[in-house]
């Protein structure tokens, strides 16, 4: 099963996917991660982080700037491919959806939104081949908590800021988010997208709860590919 753990910066999705990881392997199942970007993994993830770090400024074209997170994708194949074929449960913590709607939102008109995530949509599961997911579960965190946990952030290999130039655009991740939430399906190719929030009555949850929580959704999904039950 090939999962993807998606959300705006400052969501937790390393944090979510490193700590399913241990649950599910503490219960026996085969389980291998992979996080993208591929800073200091990949030649195009290393040009990624000098995206994010504004080196080339920050008005250029989501054609542009999306292919480089795609090309890192790209490197990144083989990878996957043996992942997939060896593992009980593979998770990538971001995958083309994030191209998707971040790229989204660059866009100037509806049309040129659907141009975009056409694109990008057939480039990296048509041309490149990429495998589809099996599920998207998409951590929600409202913009207000994600930018505490982005201050709370290391310092990081790829930007001395302390937040890159996505990360301090506060109204560019609200958009992000209502993509996410209300569009990501129109584009994407068919899989199962399920939402865990990280939020309840004005407080975030515990991380052990938010990892509890995915779980609880994969073992579910699992169940329903077994049973043929159509995507949700």
């Amino acid at each position: 099963m090939f999962v993807v753990i998606e959300g705006i910066d400052g969501s937790g999705k390393g944090t979510v996917t490193e700590k399913l990881k241990s649950q599910l392997v503490e219960k026996g199942k085969s389980v291998d991660t992979v996080s993208f970007p591929g800073y200091g993994r990949t030649l195009y993830g290393d040009l990624v982080g000098k995206y994010l770090n504004g080196d080339f400024g920050k008005e250029t074209h989501p054609l542009l700037h999306g292919t480089l997170f795609s090309i890192d994708r790209y490197e990144s194949k083989d990878f996957l491919n043996a992942a997939i074929a060896y593992n009980e449960v593979v998770i990538a913590d971001r995958y083309v959806p994030s191209n998707l709607c971040y790229s989204a939102l660059k866009c100037k008109t509806e049309k040129e939104v659907n141009d975009v995530c056409s694109h990008f949509v057939k480039l990296e599961y048509d041309l490149f081949g990429l495998p589809v997911p099996d599920a998207i579960i998409f951590l929600d965190m409202p913009v207000k908590f994600a930018v505490q946990n982005i201050a709370k952030k290391a310092a990081r290999s790829y930007t001395g800021l302390s937040a890159d130039i996505h990360e301090a655009d506060e109204d560019y991740l609200s958009q992000v988010r209502s993509f996410y939430c209300s569009k990501l399906r129109v584009f994407h190719p068919a899989t199962r997208f399920k939402t865990v929030g990280c939020v309840r009555n004005g407080h975030m949850l515990p991380i052990a709860s938010v990892v509890n929580e995915v779980e609880n959704v994969l073992t579910q999904l699992q169940k329903d590919m077994s049973n043929g039950t159509p995507e949700a």
